[in-house]
């Protein structure tokens, strides 16, 4: 039983031996082996110089057009709250201008155009124009915030 073990032990370290050896002729020969160029890590970790250059014209999952409609609705949205405040300021002022000296007043209010119940409902409107214009305007700076954290370029942002 002695003998079997040695000569398989033995048998098996020749033919590791062997295995590990490389015989003439073959590729890789120790006297035809150069050694492999150093390859830089940095280069692995970038695209080719003539590689296609992909961009991704999506910015925070929108396209282009979708962030210029995004902030074409936004923007319109101010200026219609604008527009619409001016008219019913404007339609105050000659409703103030055209009455005359006579006005009714809660007793103890002081008379004036600001307490006619003539212009309530004016003053009223411009109250909730004003409101809607503040909130247009809240909604604009919360997408350029959020065009801004997503990368968004100027230009898409008119």
């Amino acid at each position: 039983m002695k003998w079997a073990r040695t000569t398989l032990s033995g048998t098996l370290g020749a033919v590791a031996i062997a295995l590990a050896l490389p015989t003439s002729g073959e590729p890789g020969d120790a006297t035809d082996a150069t050694p492999p160029p150093g390859v830089d890590l940095d280069a692995l970790l970038r695209l080719p110089k003539d590689s296609p250059r992909i961009e991704d014209p999506r910015r925070g999952g929108l396209s282009r057009k979708e962030w210029e409609e995004r902030f074409e609705i936004a923007n319109g949205d101010v200026a219609g709250s604008r527009a619409a405040l001016r008219k019913a300021q404007s339609e105050l002022e000659e409703m103030a201008a055209g009455t005359d000296s006579w006005q009714l007043a809660a007793p103890g209010a002081p008379a004036g155009a600001d307490n006619s119940p003539l212009s309530y409902k004016l003053r009223q409107e411009i109250r909730q124009q004003r409101d809607e214009l503040a909130a247009a305007e809240k909604r604009l700076e919360e997408l350029r915030i959020e065009a801004n954290l997503a990368g968004v370029p100027e230009e898409w942002q008119r």
